[in-house]
């Protein structure tokens, strides 16, 4: 078997060529190696483009059109060539046996490797260049030492599915073991809240942050994940650290993805040539993992390279410890990173790795971006993905490609990473990085620079027996590099109707309470997506992810949509001419349109029986509510609990009547599902269609009386069917004493507070002050993620 690189070294750096490998394949030689006279005429017809081949000129693209190369792709070169390539390989060897300084020079002109154009930094080169020197003249013994005093720490951030499978646990914890054998011991950061995480967090002594954004599903979103990692979680996991000065390198790598124990060497090399390094690699894929065996050899004889576009590990040199410590948390984040904002991508759906990747190339920010795929191998074991809810679960190598258009979350990420940002189809992957990281002068690396990445899509073919971009064969012929899909943006906008839509019903499997049959709802307009958002982060904030959104505008379900949100839209509900965003100030005619919608969506949820628990988006939550609304309930009369509805009072003075005249706040109220709840609120729908005003007057003349006469007591109405409850005014806050209701959330001698309703006042900007001027803006609109404590 030999293996023939065209190449050059020159200009103080490495230089990768287009690459032949002349190994012939099993599944492909008995079919392509032809010895014939026709074939032999050719050879002799294109010399010019042989002789320029082997002087490394042509491209791979380049190389293909010419009947030659196809077929010495394929087979043995002519006696004389492999002579030549033999005599090269024992004069090579002599010159390495009798010459002890060659490898010390190599690594030197490695080092001088320009990463931007320009020469290394005279700093970063010189270190490099002392400490090679140093390890020459040292024993093997000190060697090992030393460079276990610049193995550099790692931080590895990952997350894992919600409510996976013992299974699927199993396989993820396989993996982990292999994190732990790396030598320094890494940090591990768990990602999300999902209650297992505890579990495994306990067992490796990692991490666990639960302020990490997700969808209603529970699966974490990448531009949080992101932001996290960068900004914040590294001092988090390195407190045990002290004052170290070890340089750190972080990780984001899939939880079930097996690391090779030569990570460390490999970080330590790249932060040898630069402070600055952005890392990529693709993984390979096996069936099963067979015990005993070396992993990286097993997977490298039996598996497929995922080459083509997958990434499933990302790495970035962070500063020491005692830098981080130094710096300012606000300074970094995903804003310093590429310069742009990350969409709301679903982890683990496909796009986000080549969209992230794509735009670090664009930015140019890291001053070596390198492609580590040749130097690490990442073992991952096949399996099935019977949690996308899609038509094939299986394993095959078209999965991604197959089921987009049937997966709302891979579809949903597919249309941001076309819509966001400068990405294209098949951009973004490990081969268009302009570096890559490839193991030389044995146990040693070499950073090679690719004169065209990308150009060769089975560039990994040289090294892999087998990868997902292996040449496809027509007619003997060399037709492309491995099947590709394209996608265009026309074609994936996201959807108002259709199974890729989200529908009330299917929504409703996914937000209902399985315990307590409680639905909490909302709804809102494009116009208050900020006070949706905001809404959304408090809940995050409290551990509360299933929020259901009625969409009041095609605009808003879209927005909502694409950030993750359980939002539908029923376009029947809606009048043609307020279907798109509109500017409706207080008191027009498409604002009491608008508000009469939500009352309406809430009888849809009662009648399919289901309780509903309705806040405002301009209501801040303290603490989770449900339960004392649940205590309320059950405290009633079994006669009175399933005929009763509780709403937030709007008494300015929580010493009066809690149910004076017209002091229903109908932004806040739960409802219990039953004949009489329904009937009640079609009869409020019905009094607000006739009605000049907003709906909220029609709750409280429907329920308590036009002049109260349905009143019993000062917080309790009866219609004669339905009970309602006001609830605490001094618990359950509304607007009328801003100030003093957020400077005394905890009233001496008084219940604190368990919500705060922005009203009394008029205008969304005046909301919007308000809330920042508070403290209670929970959303960042520029980078489009929540805002915690610890940040």
């Amino acid at each position: 078997m030999l293996r023939l690189r065209f190449g050059e070294y020159g200009r103080g750096r490495f230089v990768d060529e287009p690459s032949v490998d002349l190994r012939s394949k099993a599944t492909t030689q008995a079919s392509v190696v032809q010895k014939s006279s026709s074939h032999r005429r050719v050879m002799s017809k294109s010399s010019r483009a042989r002789e320029a081949a082997l002087r490394g000129l042509l491209t791979c693209r380049e190389h293909s059109e010419h009947k030659w190369f196809r077929s010495a792709r394929y087979r043995l070169c002519p006696r004389r060539l492999t002579g030549i390539i033999m005599l090269g390989l024992v004069l090579w060897g002599c010159l390495w046996i009798t010459m002890p300084r060659q490898r010390q020079k190599l690594a030197e002109r490695n080092a001088l490797l320009s990463l931007d154009g320009k020469e290394s930094p005279k700093e970063t080169t010189e270190n490099f260049l002392e400490q090679a020197r140093t390890r020459n003249r040292t024993s093997v013994g000190d060697e090992h030492a030393q460079e276990a005093q610049l193995l550099p720490q790692l931080v590895i951030f990952t997350t894992m599915r919600p409510d996976a499978q013992v299974s699927e646990i199993s396989r993820q914890a396989q993996a982990i073991a292999s994190w732990m054998d790396l030598e320094p011991t890494p940090k591990i950061v768990f990602q999300g809240c999902d209650p297992g995480l505890e579990q495994l967090a306990h067992h490796w002594n990692a991490t666990v942050d639960c302020n990490i954004d997700v969808n209603f599903r529970g699966v974490p979103l990448f531009n949080a994940m992101v932001h996290r990692a960068f900004a914040l979680q590294p001092r988090l996991a390195l407190r045990g650290l002290g004052a170290s000065a070890r340089l750190v390198v972080g990780l984001l790598v899939n939880a079930d993805v097996h690391l090779p124990r030569n990570l460390p060497q490999i970080f330590a090399k790249l932060l040898a040539l630069s402070p600055e390094f952005f890392a990529v690699a693709a993984r390979w894929d096996v069936d099963v993992l067979h015990p005993g065996n070396s992993r990286e050899a097993f997977a490298q004889e039996h598996g497929t390279l995922h080459s083509y576009g997958g990434i499933d590990l990302f790495a970035w040199s962070l500063r020491s410890y005692q830098d981080l410590l130094d710096s300012d948390a606000s300074s970094s984040g995903n804003r310093s990173v590429i310069g742009v904002r990350i969409p709301s991508f679903v982890f683990g759906r496909g796009k986000y790795d080549n969209w992230l990747f794509h735009e670090i190339l664009q930015t140019r920010r890291w001053n070596l971006t390198v492609d580590i795929t040749e130097a690490a191998t990442l073992v991952h074991v096949r399996h099935a993905y019977p949690h996308l809810q899609v038509e094939d679960a299986s394993t095959s190598g078209n999965f991604w490609t197959n089921n987009k258009r049937h997966s709302w979350e891979a579809f949903l990420n597919v249309h941001l990473a076309l819509a966001y940002g400068s990405y294209e189809s098949q951009l973004g992957t490990p081969l268009h990085a302009p570096f890559k990281l490839v193991p030389c002068l044995e146990h040693e690396y070499c950073v090679i620079q690719r004169r065209f990445p990308a150009r060769c899509l089975c560039e990994y073919s040289n090294t892999a027996p087998r990868t997902q971009t292996d040449p496809v064969l027509r007619e003997n012929k060399w037709w492309q590099c491995g099947s590709r899909s394209l996608e265009e943006a026309g074609d994936y906008r996201l959807p108002l109707q259709g199974k890729l839509a989200h529908q009330l019903d299917a929504l409703l499997k996914e937000v209902v309470d399985p315990m307590t049959n409680l639905v909490i709802m909302t709804a809102a307009t494009y116009e208050y997506r900020f006070l949706l958002m905001n809404f959304v982060c408090n809940l995050r904030r409290l551990r509360i992810h299933k929020l259901l959104v009625a969409a009041l505008d095609e605009d808003l379900y879209r927005y909502a949509y694409a950030r993750g949100l359980a939002v539908y839209l029923e376009p029947a509900l809606i009048d043609s001419q307020y279907r798109h965003s509109l500017q409706c100030a207080f008191g027009s005619a498409c604002f009491r349109h608008r508000s009469k919608l939500k009352s309406r969506h809430v009888y849809e949820i009662l009648r399919r029986g289901h309780d509903v628990l309705w806040s405002d988006v301009d209501i801040t939550w303290f603490r989770d509510v449900r339960p004392e609304l649940l205590r309320a309930r059950d405290a009633a009369p079994p006669n009175i609990s399933g005929r009763s509805v509780w709403f937030q009072s709007n008494e300015p003075d929580p010493d009066q009547a809690w149910n004076g005249i017209r002091r229903l706040n109908s932004g806040f109220y739960y409802a219990v599902s039953s004949a009489s709840t329904v009937t009640g609120l079609s009869r409020i729908l019905e009094h607000a269609a006739s009605s000049q005003l907003s709906e909220q007057p029609s709750f409280y003349d429907v329920l308590c009386g036009e002049h109260g006469e349905y009143r019993l007591d000062n917080k309790t109405c009866f219609n004669g069917d339905l009970y309602t409850h006001f609830l605490d005014p001094r618990v359950f806050r509304n607007g009328a004493n801003w100030t003093y209701w957020v400077q005394n959330r905890a009233d001496q001698g008084a219940p604190a507070a368990a919500i705060l309703h922005n009203n009394w006042i008029k205008g969304l900007a005046a909301k919007q002050e308000r809330l920042e001027a508070a403290g209670l803006a929970y959303f960042d609109p520029e980078l489009e993620i929540c805002r915690y404590d610890d940040a």
